[in-house]
């Protein structure tokens, strides 16, 4: 997000798709629920996961 959290963090994960999506702060696990089209104006950048294999 382009503002950080009040907690200070600007890491979130991303727990819910759809037409609202849901996110949790990864310093505070606080989850939020905003619309796509606010979360596509507010997103400054996209990290990926990289996947573990067994």
């Amino acid at each position: 997000m382009k503002k950080p959290h009040p907690c200070g963090n600007y890491l979130w994960l991303v727990t819910r798709l759809g037409a609202d999506i849901g996110l949790t702060c990864q310093k505070c696990q606080r989850h939020v629920m905003l619309a796509r089209s606010h979360l596509e104006r507010r997103v400054k950048e996209v990290i990926l996961r990289t996947s573990k294999t067994l």
